[in-house]
């Protein structure tokens, strides 16, 4: 079945487009013409978010030799990411937040300082807490409860 998509993809890229909206397509390396169909498919139809290409995303942990650290970091492959801080308490999401707008403002001071290699600033920050309500604080934090992750 894969190798009937690749040569769809290679021969036909659009066939693969049809059909409902929006669509994730996975594994989209494999045949690149995918990319430039969807381009030429999103400008025709001047349609946004009407497909997601899976850039492989990854997790991993931060920790740096000045202490700096982050439970999680969330990694796609077009170069953003997100810093993620686990605290199940909730007297404990305070910390967390304080903790990802501490790592940003650093960030941002290196990069006033050092010009030449900038480090880009998180995408996103997200505290996983064991509450029950996810909002965004007014710092742009979002405080999301493990039980939005289920199913």
């Amino acid at each position: 079945m894969r190798d009937e998509y690749l040569a769809a993809a290679a021969t036909k890229p659009s066939l693969l487009l049809k059909g409902e909206t929006p669509r994730l397509i996975d594994e989209w390396q494999d045949a690149p013409v995918l990319w430039d169909a969807v381009r030429t498919m999103v400008d025709n139809r001047s349609v946004t978010k009407s497909y997601t290409l899976d850039f492989e995303p990854h997790i991993g942990h931060y920790r740096d030799r000045y202490g700096l650290e982050s439970d999680l970091v969330l990694h796609l492959g077009d170069g953003r990411y997100a810093l993620i801080e686990c605290k199940l308490g909730s007297g404990e999401i305070e910390d967390g937040a304080s903790h990802l707008v501490e790592l940003k403002r650093l960030i941002r001071e290196y990069n006033q300082k050092e010009k030449q290699v900038p480090l880009r600033e998180p995408d996103l920050m997200i505290v996983v807490t064991g509450g029950k309500m996810a909002y965004t604080r007014p710092d742009g934090v979002k405080i999301i409860p493990l039980a939005c992750f289920k199913d």
